[in-house]
C-alpha cells in the first residue's frame, strides 16, 4: 500500500498575475507561479519556492506598434508545428482522469455537457506550448501587417550532458498577415548543448522553415515546410533533411466536415520542441534519472494517436465528424510508414492503466518486472524488441503503421437528471504492409486495441457521478520478444469463443490485457470551491509474461479552490 500526498506531476500549485498600465499606455506587468509544498515524504521538509519562476513583463503601445518584453522565470511559448509547438492530439480522451489544471465550476456538470457540445478540454497554460526560460520579445501591429517574436535562452527539452554545461536555445518567427484570414512567416530555431565538459563536443541542430496559413471556402489550410541540419559532435559529419506539413482543417459548421493532415519528416530533421516525436535520434536527451526522463522519453517506432507525427516517417490522416441518430460522432484514420528502415522495437503507450501505472513509480526508465515500464508525464510506455534474427537483418524492411479512432458522445434527461454517455475506440497497428488493422494478431508485428466507456449523471446542480469501463489489448506475433511461460496462450479469445477453439491462434509474445473499472464524483462545495474523488480497481496481466500480473485499487481525493 502507498499514500501518496500532494502533487504528483509537478503542476503549479498556483499562479497569481499583477498588471499596472500607466496613463500612457506602458503594461508592465509580474507572474508569481509556486510549486506545491506537499511531494510525499521526505527527510527535510519543502520549501516554498519560485521554482517556476517569477516573470516580469513590459508592454509599450506605440502609433507604429506595440512592443511586449518578457524575461524571468518559466514562460510557455510556441511558434510553428515544425520549430516550437507542443503535441496538440486530438481530445478522444476519457473524463474519468482528472487534470489539476482543469476549471473549478460552481456547476460540476458543466465541464461534461461542453465536452459532448465541442470536444474541448481546457488542458492549461502549458498545453501546446514548450517551456523556455530566457528573453522573449515580440512586435505586432507594425505597417503592412508585419509581425515578429522570438526567444533567446534555454529550454527544458535542450540540456546538456551534465548541470552547468554550455546550453542555448534561439527561436524566431517573422510573419506577415495576407487578408483577413491568411499570413505568411518565416521560421527559424538554433539549438546547440554541450556533451563533455571540454566544451568541444556538442549536439547542435538549425531548423528554417516557411509556412503559409490561408482559408478555402469553409476550410482551413496550413502548410510549413524546411529544412533541418543535425551535428552529434565535431568529428562526425553534418546531416541534413527536410520535412513538410499540411493540414487542412474544417471550420466549425462546415457542410463537408472533413479535416485532412499529410506530413513527411526526413530522419536527419531533429527537433525536441516542435509538434512531432523523434525516432531517429534516440539520445536527444541525457541517460540521467529524473532529467531526461521527465521531459520526453526517446522511441523506437512509436504507434501513436492521429494529431502526432513522427520524424523518419510520411504519413496521412484524415477526420470526419457529424451527428448520427441522435449522437455525435467523430472518427479518424491514418496511414504512415518509415521512410528509412530502423532496426529498433516498437514502443507503445499504455491506453488504460498508463496514468496509473505511472503513479506506482515516477519518472521512470526500465523499471518493473522484466524492466519493461517506463513512467513519463501522465503515461507508460514499453518497448516490444524484435526477435534476434530481426534485428540482424533490421535494416531489411520499413515498418508501416495503421491507426483507427472512433468516438461517439450522447447527452440527454432522464428523470430530470442530465446524464451524457462517452464511448471511444482507438486501434493502432504495426506491420510490413500498408494496411494492417484487418490482419489477424499473428501477422501484424503489434496490434493495440482499446475501448473506454464513461457515464455521467447530474444527481443535482452541485453532484456529478461518474462511472467508467476500460478494456485494452495489446498483442505480439513471434517476430517480437517471446515470454517466459510454457505454453503459448489465445490470441484471440472472443474469436476463439465463437468458433470453439476451431481458429485458434496462439503466441508466446506479448499478449497483455488492461481492464479499468471505476467510480468518481465531482461536488461543488462551495463558490470556487470543488471536492474530486476517484475509486478504480484495475488490472495489468499477460499469461505469456509470468510475471506481468498486477492487480490493484486506487483512491484520489482532490480539493481544489480557487479564489
Amino acid at each position: 500500500m502507498a499514500v501518496l500526498v500532494g502533487d504528483l506531476y509537478r503542476e503549479p500549485m498556483f499562479l497569481t498575475r499583477l498588471k499596472l498600465v500607466t496613463q500612457d499606455g506602458v503594461q508592465f506587468g509580474v507572474d508569481l507561479m509556486g510549486n506545491s509544498l506537499f511531494k510525499g515524504p521526505e527527510l527535510e521538509a519543502s520549501a516554498l519556492t519560485l521554482d517556476l519562476g517569477l516573470n516580469t513583463s513590459l508592454k509599450i503601445k506605440k502609433p507604429w506598434g506595440k512592443v511586449t518584453l518578457r524575461t524571468g522565470g518559466v514562460t510557455w511559448y510556441r511558434q510553428s508545428r515544425l520549430t516550437v509547438w507542443g503535441n496538440q492530439a486530438f481530445n478522444r480522451l476519457s473524463l474519468f482522469d482528472r487534470r489539476p489544471q482543469a476549471a473549478v465550476d460552481a456547476r460540476p456538470w458543466n465541464r461534461y455537457r461542453n465536452y459532448v457540445d465541442e470536444g474541448l478540454v481546457d488542458m492549461g497554460l502549458r498545453y501546446g506550448s514548450r517551456a523556455f526560460q530566457g528573453m522573449f520579445i515580440g512586435l505586432s501591429d507594425l505597417p503592412g501587417g508585419m509581425k515578429l517574436k522570438g526567444v533567446v535562452g534555454k529550454s527544458n527539452f535542450n540540456r546538456p550532458a551534465f548541470e552547468g554545461a554550455m546550453s542555448f536555445t534561439s527561436s524566431w518567427r517573422v510573419a506577415k498577415d495576407v487578408g483577413e484570414k491568411g499570413n505568411l512567416a518565416i521560421n527559424t530555431l538554433m539549438s546547440r548543448s554541450a556533451l563533455d565538459s571540454t566544451f568541444a563536443n556538442e549536439r547542435a541542430y538549425h531548423l528554417h522553415t516557411m509556412e503559409s496559413r490561408f482559408g478555402v471556402r469553409e476550410h482551413v489550410v496550413i502548410v510549413e515546410g524546411g529544412w533541418g541540419f543535425y551535428a552529434e559532435n565535431s568529428s562526425d559529419a553534418v546531416q541534413q533533411g527536410g520535412a513538410l506539413f499540411m493540414d487542412v482543417r474544417a471550420s466549425p459548421g462546415a457542410r463537408i466536415p472533413l479535416s485532412l493532415r499529410a506530413y513527411r519528416i526526413a530522419p536527419e530533421f531533429v527537433n525536441v520542441t516542435g509538434n512531432f516525436l523523434n525516432s531517429s535520434v534516440l539520445e536527444v536527451f541525457p541517460n540521467v534519472a529524473g532529467i531526461g526522463a521527465t521531459v520526453r522519453a526517446p522511441f523506437e517506432s512509436p504507434l501513436v494517436g492521429l494529431g502526432i507525427p513522427v520524424n523518419n516517417r510520411q504519413g496521412l490522416e484524415l477526420q470526419a465528424q457529424g451527428q448520427i441518430l441522435g449522437c455525435a460522432v467523430n472518427v479518424g484514420m491514418g496511414v504512415s510508414s518509415e521512410i528509412s528502415p530502423t532496426q529498433g522495437g516498437v514502443s507503445y503507450f499504455h491506453l488504460v492503466n498508463g496514468e496509473t501505472i505511472s503513479r506506482l513509480n515516477l519518472f521512470s526508465r526500465a523499471w518493473g518486472p522484466y524492466n519493461a515500464l517506463n513512467s513519463v508525464y501522465r503515461r507508460t510506455f514499453e518497448v516490444a524488441a524484435l526477435s534476434d534474427s530481426l534485428v540482424n537483418a533490421g535494416a531489411s524492411f520499413q515498418k508501416r503503421f495503421n491507426t483507427l479512432e472512433a468516438q461517439l458522445k450522447k447527452r440527454g434527461q432522464c428523470l430530470d437528471h442530465a446524464w451524457t454517455l462517452l464511448s471511444t475506440l482507438k486501434l493502432r497497428s504495426a506491420q510490413r504492409e500498408w494496411f494492417g488493422l484487418h490482419q489477424s494478431a499473428g501477422t501484424a508485428l503489434l496490434k493495440q486495441q482499446c475501448m473506454q466507456l464513461d457515464l455521467g449523471i447530474e444527481l443535482n446542480p452541485r453532484v456529478v457521478a461518474l462511472g467508467h469501463l476500460g478494456v485494452e489489448r495489446v498483442v505480439g506475433n513471434d517476430e517480437t520478444s517471446q515470454g517466459d511461460a510454457d505454453v503459448p496462450s489465445v490470441a484471440n479469445r472472443f474469436q476463439d469463443w465463437l468458433s470453439k477453439g476451431q481458429r485458434q491462434v496462439s503466441t508466446m509474445a506479448r499478449n497483455q490485457t488492461h481492464q479499468r473499472v471505476g467510480l468518481g464524483l465531482d461536488v461543488s462545495l462551495f463558490t470556487g470551491v470543488n471536492l474530486y474523488v476517484r475509486q478504480q480497481w484495475y488490472s495489468y496481466r499477460d499469461p505469456n509474461f509470468t510475471m506481468n500480473q498486477l492487480s490493484g485499487t486506487e483512491t484520489m481525493v482532490e480539493l481544489k479552490m480557487t479564489f
